[in-house]
C-alpha cells in the first residue's frame, strides 16, 4: 500500500510542476525586455533578465517551481554568459567599462558574496577593448578559460579606428581576483568577428565581411598546459572561408555539437528560396553537411537570427528567430528545428517575444526565455514529442551550395590585464507560474 501511495505522490508532483510536458511559464515579479538562458542541472536553469529599470541572474528550479533572483548593480549590462561546472562566466560593460565576470552558483544564490567583475584593459597603448559581446568557456586542468569576441578600437593620434577582437582570458577559480589573457584584433582585415564556441579540442570563431557575403572561421587548438592560450596554436593561423549564397547583411552564429563537431548559421537565398543556412563541420575545418531551411521568399523581411542550440540527445538543431512571416504582422518568435534526417519544422510562438534558447540535454527538448505580454520573464519549454499551445508549420530542408576554401593570416596577440571591481547583488525569491501546457 505504501508503494502505491508513493507512486501516486510522484505522479501528482510531476503533474503539479508541469515540467514533464511542453508549456509556457513566467516568473512572478521579474520584469524583462531581454534575456539569456542556459541549462544547469536536471530541473534547473540559469537565466539573465534585463529591462530598463533592473537586471539580474535567476536560478530557475522547476521542481518546486521557484526562482532565486540576484539583482545586479545599476549600470551592469550582460551580453552573454556560459556555465562551466558550478561557475557562471559572463561578459559585457559596467558603466561603460568592458568586463569579464564570474560567480559560483551555490555561492551567489546561497547568499554568499561570491561575485567578481574584472575590467578588461589592453597593455599595448594602441588598442582598446570596447564591448565583449559573445563568450564561450573551457578548462585546462584546474585553470578556467573564457574566450570572447566583440568590439574593440585601434587608437591613433589622428583618430580611432573601430576593430573586432578575439580574446582568451584565464584564471584559477581558487584565486578569483586574479585574471590575465591575450587578445587578437582584426587590424582592418575583412573578418568581422561575430561569435565563438568551444569543442572538445578546439576553440572556433566565426566572422563575416561587412561589405560582402563571405564568412570565415578559425579553429584554434586549446592549450594543453596551464598558462597557455589559444594563440599558441598553429592551427589558428588557418581560416576557412565560404562565399556564395549568403546575405551580406546576415549575422553569423556558431554552436558546439558533440565532440569536435560544430555548426554555423546565417541567412541565405538559393534559387529564390529564403531561409536559415546551417553548415555542419568537424573541427578543425572539415565541412560535413550544409542545408537551408526554406522559409519562403516572403520571409526575407523582418527576420532575425537570435540563437541556435544543438541537443545531442536526439541530434536536433533548434534555431530561435524573430519573424514577421507568416504568423503575425506584429512579429512572432519561431523555433525552427532540423533533425538528423534533415526533417525541418517551425514552431511559431505569439504574443511572447523570445530572445535565447538552450538544449535540455536529458530528454531532447529545448528551453527558450523571453518576455510575456505583461512584460515579465517568460519561458517556453518545447518537447518535439509533445504538442502544446503554439502553431506548428512544416519546413523544407534543401541542399545549399557555395564556394569554399582556405587561406592564412597571422596576427600578433596583445596582452590583457584586469582591474578588479567589487560589487554585491541583492537576493529575492519568486514563483514560477504555469501559463499554458
Amino acid at each position: 500500500m505504501k508503494r502505491i501511495i508513493l507512486l501516486a505522490t510522484i505522479v501528482l508532483s510531476t503533474l503539479a510542476s508541469g515540467w514533464g510536458q511542453s508549456g509556457f511559464y513566467h516568473v512572478e515579479g521579474i520584469p524583462s525586455r531581454f534575456s539569456i538562458v542556459r541549462e544547469y542541472l536536471q530541473n534547473q536553469a540559469i537565466a539573465y533578465s534585463q529591462d530598463p529599470t533592473t537586471s539580474g541572474f535567476c536560478l530557475l528550479d522547476f521542481g518546486p517551481m521557484a526562482a532565486t533572483y540576484a539583482e545586479l548593480p545599476s549600470g551592469l549590462v550582460v551580453n552573454d554568459f556560459e556555465i562551466l561546472g558550478n561557475v557562471v562566466y559572463f561578459c559585457g560593460t559596467y558603466s561603460g567599462i568592458p568586463y569579464l565576470g564570474h560567480f559560483k552558483i551555490a555561492g551567489l544564490f546561497g547568499g554568499v558574496d561570491d561575485f567578481y567583475i574584472h575590467g578588461l584593459m589592453i597593455r599595448t597603448p594602441g588598442y582598446a577593448i570596447v564591448n565583449p559581446e559573445k563568450l564561450a568557456v573551457y578548462s585546462v586542468g584546474s585553470e578556467y578559460h573564457a574566450v570572447m569576441v566583440g568590439a574593440g578600437r585601434q587608437l591613433f593620434p589622428t583618430g580611432d579606428v573601430d576593430e573586432r577582437f578575439v580574446m582568451d582570458v584565464y584564471h584559477d577559480p581558487n584565486l578569483p581576483t586574479q585574471l590575465t589573457g591575450l587578445a587578437v584584433f582584426n587590424d582592418s582585415d575583412p573578418e568581422y568577428f561575430y561569435d565563438i564556441a568551444a569543442t572538445d579540442n578546439y576553440v572556433v570563431s566565426i566572422a563575416g565581411k561587412e561589405d560582402g557575403n563571405a564568412h570565415y572561421m578559425r579553429a584554434f587548438d586549446k592549450p594543453t598546459v596551464a598558462g597557455g592560450s589559444i594563440f599558441g596554436s598553429s592551427t589558428g593561423d588557418v581560416y576557412y572561408y565560404s562565399q556564395g549564397d549568403y546575405f551580406p547583411v546576415s549575422k553569423f552564429l556558431i554552436c558546439p555539437m558533440s565532440g569536435d563537431d560544430f555548426a554555423t548559421v546565417c541567412y541565405s537565398e538559393n534559387n529564390s528560396l529564403f531561409g536559415a543556412a546551417i553548415s555542419m563541420f568537424h573541427a578543425p575545418l572539415a565541412l560535413q553537411n550544409r542545408v537551408i531551411l526554406d522559409q519562403g521568399t516572403a520571409a526575407t523581411s523582418g527576420c532575425d537570427i537570435k540563437e541556435m542550440a544543438f541537443n545531442p540527445q536526439n541530434s536536433t538543431f533548434s534555431l530561435l528567430q524573430s519573424m514577421d512571416y507568416p504568423i503575425s504582422a506584429n512579429g512572432a518568435s519561431a523555433i525552427c528545428q532540423l533533425d538528423a534526417a534533415n526533417n525541418a519544422s517551425a514552431n511559431y510562438i505569439t504574443p511572447q517575444k523570445f530572445h535565447s534558447v538552450c538544449p535540455w540535454a536529458n530528454d531532447g527538448s529545448v528551453l527558450a526565455s523571453g518576455t510575456n505580454p505583461a512584460g515579465l520573464l517568460s519561458l517556453f519549454r518545447h518537447n518535439p514529442t509533445a504538442r502544446t499551445c503554439h502553431t506548428e508549420t512544416p519546413l523544407r530542408a534543401l541542399h545549399l551550395s557555395s564556394q569554399d576554401g582556405e587561406s592564412k593570416k597571422r596576427r600578433s596577440p596583445q596582452s590583457v590585464d584586469s582591474q578588479f571591481l567589487t560589487t554585491a547583488p541583492s537576493i529575492t525569491t519568486h514563483r514560477i507560474i504555469i501559463d499554458c501546457q
